[in-house]
């Protein structure tokens, strides 16, 4: 696995970090200088593009405890850092599922990835009180540059693979759920191509509200958000927000209940575990509740990479 690219690192020429305190908040921020003629094309291209404020804040859920926004998305150099060869080969280790991917699609891997366009939107929201299982409900939107081409291309792999699915229309839109399974609580993994993005989600009723005209409030209406977004919502290649708090909350019940399914399986291994659990992951995520929210946004200014990260301290105490 090839982690770090020599010739990328040459681009670079110096970097600078900085971390002070300011009221209730620590604030930190690097700049890293680079000189553009030694990056590659890809990372040029990348570099070449605008800063944008985002909009989807707007129609993700109000509740969403992590969001992601980046119009910087390249899935062909995220792949080239996970593989031993450039995404143009086929490397040792995802040969085979390129090869079937290809073969079943009748495209190249390059061109798989030139489907998907360069904004992408993660978000994560709380945990539902009636569920029965504390999983997460997540959404991830990726604009694509041919959005039928694209769900063409999901559709061939359904059918080669025969996986079962319900389809719905909403709002001119297909709502595509996975079928061969009973939803857990407010779980079941559904997908939808809309305004032409791909859109990917634990729930129907995620995209229905992200998609949807009649939207239920965002976290654009969310008080502790807009603290935060006071000083990250500016136009900026990446933005990041986290409601660290709420995030360490539901890692905990998600422990516990973890927990308690291994009490019910193996008692022995369950003993172990909750002592791993109140030794060291409990003590971990309370010590954590010290810092409340946090914010990052990435830009770049002429020659430089900017990073800015807002931490809002609990009651102002470390």
């Amino acid at each position: 696995m090839r982690l770090i690219d020599k010739e990328q690192i040459d681009a670079y020429n110096s970097a600078i970090f900085g971390a002070w305190r300011k009221e209730n908040s620590i604030v930190d921020k690097a700049i890293i200088s680079f000189d553009q003629d030694k990056l590659d094309d890809s990372s040029q291209a990348i570099l070449s593009s605008e800063t944008r404020l985002p909009e989807s804040h707007k129609r993700v859920s109000e509740d969403t405890i992590v969001y992601h926004w980046t119009n910087q998305f390249d899935p062909a150099n995220l792949f080239s850092m996970v593989g031993d060869e450039q995404s143009g080969a086929l490397s040792s280790d995802y040969g085979p599922l390129i090869d079937d991917l290809t073969k079943i699609t009748g495209l190249t891997l390059s061109q798989l990835f030139e489907l998907f366009g360069n904004e992408l939107t993660f978000a994560i929201r709380s945990l539902n009180e009636d569920q029965l299982v504390p999983l997460p409900r997540f959404l991830l939107s990726v604009n694509s540059t041919d959005i039928d081409q694209l769900q063409a291309v999901t559709d061939t792999l359904i059918s080669h693979y025969s996986i079962p699915v319900r389809r719905k229309t909403y709002e001119n839109a297909e709502i595509i759920s996975w079928g061969g399974v009973i939803g857990i609580g407010s779980v079941l993994p559904a997908l939808s191509f809309a305004e032409d993005a791909v859109i990917v989600s634990s729930n129907r009723a995620q995209i229905r509200n992200y998609i949807g005209p009649q939207r239920t409030k965002s976290l654009a209406d969310n008080p502790t958000f807009m603290e935060m977004g006071a000083v990250i919502l500016k136009p900026s290649h990446s933005i990041s927000y986290l409601d660290l708090a709420r995030t360490t909350a539901m890692m905990q019940e998600m422990v516990s209940w973890g927990g308690t399914m291994l009490a019910i399986k193996d008692r022995e291994l369950a003993r172990k575990s909750k002592v791993l659990i109140d030794d060291l992951i409990n003590p971990l995520l309370e010590g954590l509740a010290m810092y409340s929210i946090i914010g990052t946004r990435k830009y770049y200014e002429g020659s430089t990479i900017v990073f800015e990260s807002f931490t809002h301290l609990d009651n102002g105490t470390q």
